[in-house]
């Protein structure tokens, strides 16, 4: 049996054995990082859904135990909206990341709505970088589309009027 060596922890610097080969932290170091990334996901997930009450008005809360209630809830934010709001058809996945994997997060969600039994929900990945304040979308531009014709006839409706 091959023997374990120690090896010193890259974030305090006390020797640990390592679980596997790729380990570079002891397990508090490990700890402590993933409490850090959870909070700054439930955080971004709050001010989102404040931003979202602000902006249109509706009550918007993160999902409770977002991502651990996927089938019931697989969404980040549950919206109270009326019916025929474009909030209604939206799947809003939203991500504090340094390194993006927008396709693949894409397709993660887009499998989550068939497996929660909504695959006709729009998936707009909602994202931007740990410390940045500016917020980036992905979408399929088909449902892109069809949000921009629904708006384009409101306009046109709101021009005859006039």
């Amino acid at each position: 049996m091959a023997q374990i060596t120690p090896k010193t922890c890259k974030g305090c610097n006390k020797e640990y054995t390592p679980r596997h080969g790729k380990d570079v932290r002891c397990l508090d170091c490990y700890s402590k990082i993933g409490k850090r990334v959870n909070k700054r996901g439930k955080d971004n997930e709050r001010d989102f859904a404040k931003r979202i009450e602000k902006t249109f008005g509706y009550r918007t809360r993160r999902t409770p135990m977002s991502g651990g209630m996927h089938l019931d809830f697989p969404s980040d934010l549950l919206i109270k909206c009326p019916p025929r709001s474009v909030f209604e058809d939206m799947h809003i996945d939203l991500k504090n990341a340094e390194n993006w994997g927008m396709l693949e997060w894409y397709r993660q969600e887009k499998q989550l709505c068939v497996d929660s039994g909504t695959p006709f929900k729009k998936v707009m990945i909602i994202a931007r970088k740990p410390g940045d304040t500016q917020n980036y979308v992905f979408m399929k531009w088909d449902d892109l589309e069809k949000i921009l014709l629904e708006l384009e006839g409101y306009k046109k409706d709101d021009n005859e009027q006039r």
